[in-house]
């Protein structure tokens, strides 16, 4: 229970924790000799020391060509790797046929802080990943992406479900892909205020254009004659269109109806009469109906919607029944 006890004493916080290590440094070695090694490993040094203080990190322990780095902040954590990998693609081409070829691994979790360093699963996660990490790669678990991926404008690139050695349960993978300057400052926004005069010209200038296309366009008219076109324009709307006035299928009014019944009527008595001049009209009309159309060959008196009106002596081709609906 002691134990227990003093070790909940102990500060316990969320930080970042970052691995990088060389990849072929021991080929490089046996290929180009110890003197070009060291000063490989001289460079190596410099340039992640630069970017760890940069970012805010501590150096907690560098054994040959791997860096073991704790930062205050997972976001910072990340950038320094991003950094780290950017630099050294820089340096390498620089210094042709010896690149400094780095993996970084960055995980985050709560460890203890002890005299000796920080104890803890992220510590050890993070180191698995780097060793995982190709050349110029950085590896981060699911749990940094989440913590940073609203902070850091990169790009993480599942590398799926990864066997880490030590670590019983896969964990899911991603690659950290964009610049370490991306999202380190706010971009500083610019003040509305500055706006004000440049719309307010905008705005005298449109007015001014439409004041001027307005009197351009009114010039050379005559005093109401847009009173008059209006009302041309009114009358020409309200006035029936000729469909409506000609032809036998016009919209009939209650006149034009009292006006047939009284034509319907007078003919009907006509017939009881036993009128000659109607019969041998309505012969003719027969006639001229069984041939196709509606010849009126005399002067027959008809009636129209303004009345009795007669006829000429020409064909004149009307509907059949024409004159019965009127």
């Amino acid at each position: 229970m002691a134990l227990v006890d003093e070790a909940s004493d102990r500060d316990s916080l969320t930080r970042g924790f970052l691995f990088a290590d060389l990849r072929g440094y021991t080929e490089y070695v046996e290929r180009h000799g110890g003197e070009a090694a060291a000063q490989l490993l001289d460079r190596y040094r410099e340039l992640v020391r630069e970017q760890v203080a940069r970012f805010r990190g501590a150096e907690i322990k560098t054994e040959g060509d791997s860096f073991y780095v704790v930062f205050p902040s997972v976001s910072g954590a990340v950038r320094a790797g991003l950094a780290i990998i950017e630099v050294a693609t820089a340096d390498s081409t620089t210094v042709p046929g010896h690149p400094i070829r780095v993996g970084i691994g960055v995980h985050a979790g709560e460890t203890v802080e002890t005299t000796e360093g920080y104890v803890g699963s992220a510590v050890n996660i993070a180191a698995r990943l780097c060793s995982q990490a190709r050349a110029g790669e950085l590896l981060v678990s699911d749990t940094v992406r989440v913590l940073t991926a609203t902070v850091v404008r990169a790009q993480f690139v599942s590398r799926g479900r990864q066997h880490l050695k030590g670590i019983a349960e896969p964990m899911q993978v991603f690659a950290v892909i964009g610049s370490a300057d991306a999202g380190t400052t706010p971009v500083a926004r610019r003040p509305v205020a500055h706006l004000r005069p440049v719309l307010a010209a905008v705005a005298a200038v449109a007015a001014l254009a439409l004041v001027a296309a307005f009197a351009l366009g009114n010039r050379g008219q005559v005093p109401g004659s847009s009173s008059a076109a209006a009302s041309s324009a009114s009358a020409q709307a309200s006035a029936p269109t000729p469909k409506a006035v000609l032809g036998p299928h016009r919209q009939r009014t209650p006149a034009d109806r009292a006006r047939a019944l009284r034509h319907r009527n007078a003919l009907s008595a006509r017939i009881r009469r036993g009128d000659e001049s109607l019969q041998r009209h309505l012969s003719v009309r027969s006639a001229a109906r069984q041939r196709g159309g509606h010849g009126l060959v005399g002067p027959v008196r008809g009636h129209g919607p303004d009345g009795p009106r007669a006829r000429s002596h020409r064909r004149v081709a009307r509907p059949a029944g024409y004159a019965l609906q009127r």
